[in-house]
C-alpha cells in the first residue's frame, strides 16, 4: 500500500510539475515595462557615456556621444547646510522588474536618511533604455552588453558631481550598490588610471 501512495504521489507532482509552467507561460505578458523612477528629492542630471560593450571598452574606443543620467539627491530633514556625508546608492540590472531602482534601492534611501545621512540615488537604465535598437540585437537585456562598465563610470561621474555641492561634505562620500550597482561602487576605491 505505500508503495501504491508513493507512486502515485510521484505521478500527481510529475503531472502537476508539467501543467504549472505551461499555465503560467500563457498567461505571461512579458517583461514590464521601463519607467522612471520619481522618488523624493532633487533630481540631478549628468553626462555618462552611452551603452558600449566589453570590447570597444578594452580597445579604448571613446564614444563620441554622451548619456544624460539622473539622480535624485535626497537630505535628511533637519539636515545642515553644509558638510553633509552622502551615500551614492546604485541600483542592480532590473533584468526581471523592468526597470532599475526598486524596493530594496528605496529601503536604503530611507534607513541612511534616518540616519541623518543624505542620499544620491543614480539610475542608469532610464537614460539608456533604449540600448536594444541602437544594437539592433536580439538580447534579452542591455547587461550583456554592457557588463556592468556604464555602473563604473555613472560612480566615477557621481562621484565628481557631489564632492562639487554645496552641501555635500566631500571626505564624505560612502556608495552602496545591489548586484550590478555593486560592480560600480567596488571600482569607486580604485584609482582612475
Amino acid at each position: 500500500m505505500k508503495k501504491f501512495i508513493l507512486i502515485l504521489v510521484t505521478i500527481f507532482l510529475f503531472v502537476f510539475n508539467l501543467a504549472i509552467p505551461t499555465t503560467l507561460l500563457a498567461q505571461d505578458p512579458g517583461p514590464p515595462k521601463a519607467k522612471e523612477w520619481k522618488g523624493p528629492g532633487e533630481k540631478i542630471e549628468f553626462q555618462s557615456i552611452p551603452v558600449i560593450t566589453m570590447k570597444d571598452f578594452l580597445n579604448g574606443k571613446i564614444p563620441e556621444e554622451t548619456k544624460t543620467i539622473s539622480g535624485t539627491l535626497n537630505f535628511p530633514a533637519n539636515a545642515p547646510d553644509k558638510n553633509v556625508p552622502v551615500v551614492v546608492i546604485m541600483h542592480g540590472g532590473g533584468v526581471s522588474s523592468g526597470e532599475g531602482i526598486s524596493v530594496w534601492e528605496e529601503y536604503w534611501m530611507e534607513t541612511f536618511n534616518s540616519i541623518g545621512l543624505a542620499t544620491f540615488m543614480v539610475d542608469s537604465n532610464w537614460g539608456r533604455r533604449k540600448c536594444k535598437k541602437i544594437f539592433k540585437k536580439a538580447i534579452p537585456n542591455c547587461n550583456d552588453i554592457h557588463k556592468g562598465i556604464t555602473r563604473i563610470v555613472d560612480g566615477y561621474r557621481a562621484l565628481e558631481l557631489l564632492s562639487k555641492h554645496p552641501r555635500i561634505d566631500p571626505n564624505k562620500i560612502g556608495c552602496i550598490g545591489m548586484s550590478l550597482g555593486g560592480r560600480g561602487c567596488l571600482y569607486l576605491n580604485v584609482k582612475r588610471f
